[in-house]
């Protein structure tokens, strides 16, 4: 139409209609579309059966749909030139390109790829070709290497690569085989499932790994442990992931942060009791470096445990090392009133010993 492409098609078999405006083609093997100003929109476009209206500018495509959308930056580039693990190839038993409204619409057992991410869905997906963005709004499926995701609407970037999704937000981190490259207690924790939910999530991929974005009321959970925060953030290239905002955790008891080795083996019968108990904790930002095996804990932290309180400016956990260290206006109250306060603590969980810095003070209250 004036002098721009809408639309070509490979096909074994072409018809039209009496007044030439309908077209019927069967078992398309290659096509495109493409947008009034004739970029490319779609690529490697192939169904069953396609029906075409030149009068109203209506593409609608049968039985085993399947293309690749490009990028805006892909548009004017040749089908030989795009590079598959660029592009979203999707797949559907429906199409409808309407091309005055520049839109599109694929319909029923939809599969969308993005490099190693793949989306599901059994209802309608609407492509905004002016924004380039996807958008299913009655419940999907993500599933990466990784994690297992679903929600209630889901918007693609199909410019920037990533997915916004809000609503009844849930995400499943599966288990793992055991990595060498982590601690022993690392891979205890990355042996079993991690269930999360958000009020929202950004999902996007940096080469082969996952990073996501979880905002409002997010809420962590394995089976002995759960955090609440804020947001939360993960990057699977570095193993490592930050809450912030209202940290909480929850833990029924330390065990997993001991070594194997040292769980059975403890004599200090105060540090057995403070393992065995569950605890409560507090703070304004958690980091967890896996890669690094170390743990941060920055801000208001707050530790409490049954007959125990402690709380301090931060709290760094070495797992490499075995040691914990606490820093900064540090006050330890027990429920007998004792209560020590001191600048830094640092505690060596292999040899059950504790350091103070300079500027302790220790009151007890004698009986």
């Amino acid at each position: 139409e004036k002098g721009k492409r809408r639309w070509i098609i490979h096909t074994d078999y072409i018809s039209s209609s009496q007044t030439k405006s309908v077209l019927h083609a069967k078992r398309v093997s290659q096509g495109q579309l493409f947008d009034v100003n004739g970029q490319t929109l779609a690529t490697n476009l192939k169904a069953q059966h396609l029906k075409i209206n030149t009068n109203l500018k209506v593409f609608s495509a049968f039985g085993g749909v399947s293309a690749w959308l490009l990028k805006q930056e892909q548009r004017h580039e040749t089908p030989q030139a795009v590079i598959t693990q660029n592009v979203v190839m999707i797949q559907a038993k429906m199409l409808d390109y309407q091309s005055e409204r520049h839109i599109s619409c694929f319909y029923q057992d939809i599969k969308i790829q993005q490099g190693r991410s793949r989306i599901y869905s059994n209802s309608s997906m609407m492509i905004d070709h002016n924004q380039n963005t996807a958008t299913l709004d009655k419940g999907f499926t993500l599933e990466s290497d990784e994690f297992l995701i679903t929600g209630n609407r889901l918007r693609l970037s199909i410019n920037e690569g990533h997915s916004d999704i809000k609503g009844g937000v849930r995400a499943k981190r599966k288990a793992r085989p055991l990595d060498k490259g982590l601690g022993n207690r690392i891979q205890e924790l990355r042996a079993r499932p991690v269930f999360l939910t958000s009020d929202s999530l950004r999902y996007s991929r940096k080469g082969d790994y996952d990073i996501l974005q979880f905002k409002g009321n997010v809420m962590i959970h394995q089976s002995h442990w759960s955090i609440q925060a804020d947001s939360v953030y993960y990057d699977s290239s570095k193993s490592y992931y930050e809450a912030e905002g209202n940290v909480q955790i929850n833990v029924d008891h330390l065990m997993p942060f001991i070594p194997k080795s040292k769980r059975y083996s403890i004599k200090n019968l105060e540090m057995k009791q403070i393992i065995q108990d569950s605890v409560l904790i507090s703070a304004s930002k958690l980091r967890v470096d896996a890669a690094q095996q170390q743990l941060t804990l920055i801000g208001n932290v707050l530790i409490t445990q049954q007959d125990k309180q402690i709380q301090c400016d931060r709290l760094e956990l070495d797992d490499i090392k075995q040691k914990i260290k606490l820093s900064g206006a540090i006050d330890i109250l027990n429920s007998k009133q004792n209560r020590l306060r001191a600048e830094s603590l640092e505690f060596d969980i292999q040899n059950e010993t504790f350091l103070s810095g300079p500027g302790v003070q220790a009151i007890i209250r004698l009986n």
